[in-house]
Parts: C-alpha cells; sequence; structure tokens
C-alpha cells in the first residue's frame, strides 16, 4: 500500500458512493475507505472483504467525519436529498458543509464533490413558482448551495456534475396495464434529448480524477456521454427486454399534482421542466468533450441489466388505475 492516495469514499454502501468505491479498487492505485453509517450492514461487511477500510461517520456529525478523514488525500463527497437529507434542503445543505468543512480540517488535498447546476441561473425570476414558492428544484439548488461552499472554503477540489440516471429506468415505479404493457410518467417533454450515464459512470470518473488531481483541480468535469428522448429510451428498453413499455406524458400541474410523499412530485415536475424548457443549457454545461470516461451507451446498459429491466417496480395494476384515474381528475381541475 505504499505510495498509494488514500481516498475517502462518504455513502460507501449507497448507489454513488458504492460505484466511487468499485471505480476506485478496479484502478487499483488507490487504499480506499469507505464511509457508512452502519459497518456492520451486509453492504458494509461486502466493502470490507472486497479490501475496503470501513468506517463509521455520519454526515450530521462533523466530529465522526473529521475522524473518518485524517491521512486522507482525497475525499469524494455525495449528499442525498432524497433519503439522508429526508427532503429538507437545509439537512442536506448542512451535510455538505459539514462535509466541505471536516476535509478542510482534516487538511484533504483534493475533494471530489457530485453535484448539480442551480436551475435559477437561467429560469426567469419568478417562474416555476406555480408548484413551490420557495426552492424551484430543491434537489438540484441545495447542491448548488453545497458546491458554492466548497469553492469558498479553499480546499482543492473538483465538481463532478452528474446527469440523468439510466437506473431510473430500472427503479420505476411503472404503471403496469392490463395487457402487460408498462407507462413511464414524466412531464419532461418528449422531444428534449437528456443526458445521460448510468451510475457506475461517477465511480470510474472520480477514478481517472483522482489518479491525475493536479489536472482536475478547480475545473468542473460532466458524466454524460450519451443524450436521448424518453420515448426513444423505452423503446430501446422494449427492443432489449422484449416487453412494451411506453412513455406516459403529464402536463406539469398533472405530475406536481401526484400524491407522492415529501414534495417529491414538485421536485421532480420542476426538474423535467427546466430539462424540457433549457436543454440547450443543460446540454451544455454537460458537453462530452469535457468528459474524461465513456460508459455504456443505454442500450449496452440495458442489455446487461435485461433481467431486472423485464419485471421492474411497478404500481400494480389497481395502483395504475388510481394514478390514471388521478391524472384524469386532475386534467379536468388544471387542464391538459
Amino acid at each position: 500500500m505504499a505510495g498509494k492516495q488514500t481516498i475517502v469514499v462518504i455513502g460507501a454502501t449507497g448507489a454513488q458512493g458504492g460505484g466511487v468505491v468499485d471505480g476506485l479498487l478496479k484502478a487499483n492505485k488507490f487504499v480506499v475507505k469507505g464511509v457508512t453509517r452502519n459497518i456492520d450492514s451486509p453492504a458494509a461487511q461486502k466493502l470490507a472483504a472486497e479490501g475496503v477500510i470501513v468506517v463509521k461517520a455520519d454526515l450530521g456529525d462533523k466530529a465522526s467525519l473529521l475522524q473518518a478523514f485524517q491521512g486522507a488525500d482525497g475525499v469524494f463527497i455525495v449528499t442525498d436529498f432524497f433519503g439522508g437529507a429526508k427532503n429538507d434542503p437545509a439537512v442536506e445543505i448542512r451535510h455538505g458543509t459539514n462535509a466541505v468543512d471536516a476535509a478542510k480540517e482534516a487538511n484533504v488535498k483534493h475533494a471530489v464533490l457530485s453535484t448539480l447546476e442551480d436551475p435559477t441561473e437561467v429560469v426567469p425570476k419568478g417562474a416555476y413558482r406555480e408548484a413551490m414558492p420557495d426552492l424551484i428544484v430543491p434537489h438540484f439548488q441545495t447542491k448548488a448551495a453545497i458546491a458554492e461552499h466548497l469553492r469558498q472554503s479553499g480546499v482543492p477540489h473538483t465538481l463532478l456534475l452528474t446527469s440523468f440516471f439510466f437506473e431510473n429506468f430500472s427503479n420505476g415505479p411503472y404503471l403496469k396495464y392490463l395487457d402487460g404493457s408498462y407507462g413511464y410518467i414524466s412531464n419532461l417533454k418528449p422531444d428534449a434529448a437528456v443526458p445521460a450515464h448510468a451510475v457506475g459512470d461517477i465511480g470510474a470518473t472520480a477514478a481517472v480524477i483522482f489518479s491525475n488531481p493536479s489536472k482536475y483541480v478547480g475545473k468542473t468535469v460532466p458524466v454524460a456521454y450519451e443524450r436521448f428522448k424518453l420515448p426513444d429510451a423505452l423503446q430501446i428498453i422494449s427492443d432489449v427486454t422484449g416487453k412494451r413499455f411506453k412513455y406516459v406524458h403529464l402536463s406539469d400541474k398533472q405530475f406536481w399534482s401526484l400524491p407522492f410523499p415529501g414534495g417529491l412530485a414538485k421536485d421532480l415536475s420542476n426538474m423535467f421542466r427546466y430539462y424540457g424548457e433549457f436543454t440547450e443549457h443543460v446540454v451544455r454545461l454537460r458537453d462530452p468533450a469535457n468528459s474524461v470516461y465513456k460508459g455504456p451507451t443505454l442500450r449496452e446498459w440495458a442489455q446487461a441489466h435485461k433481467d431486472r429491466l423485464a419485471n421492474p417496480p411497478s404500481v400494480g395494476m389497481l395502483g395504475t388505475l388510481f394514478l390514471t384515474t388521478w391524472v384524469w381528475i386532475s386534467s379536468l381541475v388544471f387542464g391538459s
């Protein structure tokens, strides 16, 4: 292990952090410390068996992070708005600032932050307020605030700008119809071609960045090599699985009226609206020419995850009937 950089990965048992751990291990040039809240979980034990130094820390507890970061050359920081922060912007920002401040106090040489842009850079002032009166896309704006805190901290850093995950197609939930077909609901314009990638591409990208920190410090590196329209993406999944997947397009108001918990529908509705109305801005920020790793295409990824995609989580037929009725009623209230 002599001569190897020590990299601490926050959220090592999660989707993004786990992908980073995997990418760093495959590079075979790092000592990897994985941060998790529960070092006794099966996922944590699996990491330990793979050679990861598993340490206990919590984003809500800066002291635990400071201890975990001691002796580290680099830190991968990711925060979870929907899970760990429970849809609370103040909590996610506190989690992120705790990590940044701990990295500074521990004299970490390089922090890589998984982040998103602030849509208010292009969305006109006062727009998108019908769904949410305060933050228009909370899980974007909180991450942008953390990125700004990192810029101001003086910690050498790289911002890693993520995109739409392929995994959204395997996580669902889908509508399921009597004929066995599936419906993917969104208010994203059907003709909007958005950047996308597999979650694992984040880890591979981070490994490239940590391998050559002097090249990437101070830069924003996008993760995105493919663009697609949702109807086209679902056709690819249909081709691969042999099952029929179709796009169910809702209006913005229909989508944010859906009975999802914690304001989730409103947050996602505004996100997809932003993607659709400012597509070229979203794409420009994620110029593939600035990417450092080319991952699988959607078709290649779908082939590798064919079994899961063929039987995706759905709301079931009763749930489909309920949501279809809900959408019909909302169309009468809000219009199409």
